[in-house]
């Protein structure tokens, strides 16, 4: 609600095969929200329009998101520009992702489904970019729908330092100085591996025991802990 009532003038799009799939996919986006500026799609970097109120950021694939081309938008973020990023651009927002394309689910090989699933719980299947670092975690959205538990595990195995957020579909992270809020039909799983042991196996298989998993239900906020002065 707070988005719809916002003016929003300006989205950005990124990870999309082209400018015309790109638009498309703004489109909903524009019409939901009430967004009045031009959809930029970020394939390169571009310096950020003047006097936006609020930014919009989608993406279809992560594997073709190029982050240097959405650095203007993090430093809008940190300067106080309200910020939505969904679909794939999510993913960019913390510190490490899983540069990956979707799950080809409309192929008929069975085999190339199996390896964007199965297969990323395997040591170096996955590649693994720098994110723009908004959070100081792992972000991992369409976890269900899409399959990608192998990697998120995959990313935190990696950086088992970082809390590894997993967002289901239809489901989403509000963050604010007063802290984080779960908003959606479903919910958000957080992977905690900083005192876990990790190992791997014969097969380059992650091994991880004594790692701890959260489950948080739309609804669910987790208040901001003060910052102790040294």
């Amino acid at each position: 609600k707070r988005w719809q009532t916002a003016k929003i003038s300006s989205s950005w799009t990124a990870g999309y095969d082209d400018a015309a799939a790109a638009a498309a996919a703004a489109e909903p986006y524009q019409t939901a929200l009430g967004i009045t500026g031009d959809v930029l799609v970020a394939d390169s970097a571009m310096a950020l329009p003047d006097a936006v109120d609020g930014i919009v950021v989608i993406g279809g694939n992560q594997a073709l998101i190029d982050t240097a081309a959405l650095a203007g938008i993090a430093d809008a973020w940190r300067a106080g520009t309200p910020l939505l990023m969904d679909g794939a651009a999510a993913a960019t927002a913390g510190a490490f992702y899983a540069a990956v394309a979707p799950t080809p689910y409309d192929s008929d090989d069975d085999l190339l489904i199996e390896e964007y699933t199965q297969g990323a719980f395997l040591q170096g299947k996955v590649e693994i970019k720098d994110g723009l670092g908004l959070v100081n975690a792992i972000v991992e959205p369409r976890v269900m729908d899409d399959n990608r538990w192998g990697r998120v595990l995959a990313v935190a195995y990696n950086h088992p330092d970082l809390l590894a957020v997993a967002l289901a579909d239809d489901t989403a992270l509000e963050l604010t100085a007063e802290g984080v809020t779960v908003h959606g039909n479903n919910g958000v799983f957080v992977f905690d591996l900083r005192n876990a042991t990790l190992e791997l196996g014969t097969n380059e298989g992650f091994v991880i025991a004594n790692a701890l998993l959260d489950v948080f239900a739309a609804g669910e906020t987790l208040a901001a802990a003060p910052i102790e002065s040294k």
